[in-house]
């Protein structure tokens, strides 16, 4: 069974330490940039986001916990009643709980907590080489609604 249980500061600290740098690299590979200007381009995109840290109105940070072997992994979601729309930042399973299906059982969960908040429907972004998360969330129901396309010349 899983869990959604709120992020204590330190877990937020860890979390974002942790995604910050493979962000900034995602987004220098993404936008054919130097990593410098990746970290650069995260930087400016934490600080817009996350002006108040975990207390950011409407973003949501949870530890994904499991009655037996405990916190297994992160979400980070943004609430916005007005479009009525759940945003998955972040959804990650720490390594050693890998492949046991927590992603999955998460995102069920998910589902379950941001419908009180107001929320009729979620999205998210995966970059196109992330071919595991993209199964997922198809084996979800979730389908494209925009995509981006590059051809290397």
């Amino acid at each position: 069974m899983i869990n959604l249980r709120p992020m204590t500061e330190s877990d937020y600290q860890r979390l974002r330490a942790a995604i910050f740098e493979d962000y900034a690299r995602e987004t220098a590979s993404v936008r054919s940039i130097s990593i410098e200007e990746g970290r650069a381009a995260a930087s400016r995109q934490f600080d817009d986001l996350l002006p108040e840290g975990i207390a950011s109105q409407g973003h949501h940070f949870w530890r994904i916990a499991d009655g037996v072997a405990g916190d297994v992994g992160d979400l980070w979601v943004f609430i916005d009643r007005g479009k009525q729309q759940a945003f998955i930042y972040f959804i990650g399973i720490d390594e050693p709980h890998r492949g046991h299906g927590y992603s999955k059982a998460a995102m069920l969960a998910l589902e379950a907590a941001v419908k009180p908040l107001g929320a009729t429907h979620i999205d998210l972004n995966v970059f196109g080489d992330n071919t595991t998360a993209i199964h997922l969330y198809e084996s979800l129901g979730y389908r494209p609604t925009a995509m981006n396309m590059r051809k290397e010349i």
